[in-house]
């Protein structure tokens, strides 16, 4: 899922020029084998997918077919109504966004289309409300207590898992990463990690997004742990 996903596009080219060009590796000379051990399963798996629309939509489309309804969301919901009633009364059937009724009807690669024609046309309508949304998506892919939304269990106990967890997780990889920082390889994950989240601003982004990234934080994490019971064995 993570190769098909458009968002993550930016990411992986970042990463094929690091198997390339020896960052953050030691060597300093371009590699074109390790190039093209990285890129060719990359190219293969996400082959698949183009294969794929070109036979069921005929048309050529490199990533997914949902960027453009996305980036609709992004620029028609406010980020804190996502998975609320509030995106059900702007965005459902019926809603007050007919346009988005009429767009979601459509074949979807024609549909992919429009929305993304609809989505820049807003975007020039109000470019300032587009940035202070996307740093408000910058930073709430990272929150560590999920909004409140209609959850399968109680939001109560939804809240406490995600303190057990990310509570403690996402602190210790900012630890790690700034006493590690130094490390070409703690550069690069830092790299990569902000790429994604960046991408992910731009359009739609629910904390689960941050799970194709969450196994570098975790190595993070993990830097943060040691220097921690470093410490604690000193004192």
């Amino acid at each position: 899922m993570c190769l098909t996903n458009g968002a993550m596009s930016p990411a992986i080219g970042i990463a094929a020029f690091s198997a390339g060009s020896g960052v953050p590796f030691s060597t300093k000379t371009w590699r074109w084998k390790r190039f093209l051990a990285f890129c060719l399963p990359v190219a293969a798996l996400v082959g698949v997918w183009v294969v794929r629309n070109l036979v069921v939509m005929r048309s050529f489309i490199p990533a997914s077919s949902l960027v453009g309804i996305q980036m609709y969301w992004a620029l028609s919901v406010p980020y804190e109504a996502l998975g609320t009633d509030e995106q059900n009364r702007i965005l459902g059937d019926p809603g007050e966004d007919t346009e988005f009724q009429r767009l979601a009807g459509l074949p979807e690669a024609q549909s992919d289309k429009a929305f993304q024609a609809a989505a820049m046309r807003i975007l020039k309508e109000r470019p300032l409300a587009f940035v202070r949304d996307c740093a408000g998506r910058f930073f709430g892919v990272w929150r560590i207590v999920p909004r409140d939304r209609a959850y399968t269990h109680k939001a109560s106990l939804v809240r406490l898992l995600a303190l057990l967890s990310d509570g403690w997780i996402l602190p210790l990889a900012v630890l790690g990463f700034w006493f590690f920082r130094s490390n070409s390889w703690v550069r690069w994950m830092a790299v990569f990690i902000l790429t994604v989240t960046v991408t992910y601003s731009v359009s739609h982004a629910p904390i689960r997004y941050r799970v194709p990234v969450m196994p570098l934080v975790l190595v993070l994490a993990a830097g943060g742990a040691r220097r921690i019971k470093d410490w604690l064995g000193r004192a």
